[in-house]
Order: structure tokens, then C-alpha cells, then sequence
């Protein structure tokens, strides 16, 4: 829980409407990973 971890932080997120987006994110994110 973010909120509890750092008061006054906002992490709104609405996610992705896409799925197409959401796989180039997921792709992004692997690029880290290796």
C-alpha cells in the first residue's frame, strides 16, 4: 500500500485500455529484467 508506506503520495492509475498496451508495457518492463 503505497499511501501508508509515503504519506501524501498519489499513484492513480487507471489502468490500460488496451490490450496492445498493456503488452508494450510488459514489454518495456522485460527489457529490465534480464
Amino acid at each position: 500500500d503505497p499511501k501508508a508506506m509515503i504519506k501524501g503520495t498519489k499513484m492513480a492509475f487507471p489502468g490500460l485500455k488496451k490490450d496492445e498496451d498493456l503488452a508494450n508495457v510488459i514489454a518495456y518492463l522485460k527489457q529490465f529484467s534480464k
